[in-house]
């Protein structure tokens, strides 16, 4: 099996971030720094990321330039 990274641009993600509750993602934040972690909640205006430490990191989304994460494809 084979990996894929989807990637999500920020004008994207109020429609798509149902879709990656509770997955691990790379959040690319505006100012080029990036953030790794488990989502664990979304809404309208914010993010809330599990990281390795299990530490909960509060994000804006209007911070957000793209998130990225993998998917597993079938080939």
């Amino acid at each position: 099996m084979g990996k894929r990274l989807i990637r999500i641009p920020a004008k994207d993600i109020p429609s798509k971030i149902s879709t990656i509750v509770s997955k691990e993602i790379n959040i690319v934040m505006r100012d080029q720094t990036t953030l790794f972690g488990s989502l664990v909640s979304a809404d309208d205006q914010k993010l809330l990321l599990k990281d390795s430490r299990l530490d909960l990191h509060p994000i804006d989304l209007k911070n957000i330039r793209e998130i990225i994460y993998d998917y597993t494809a079938s080939f």
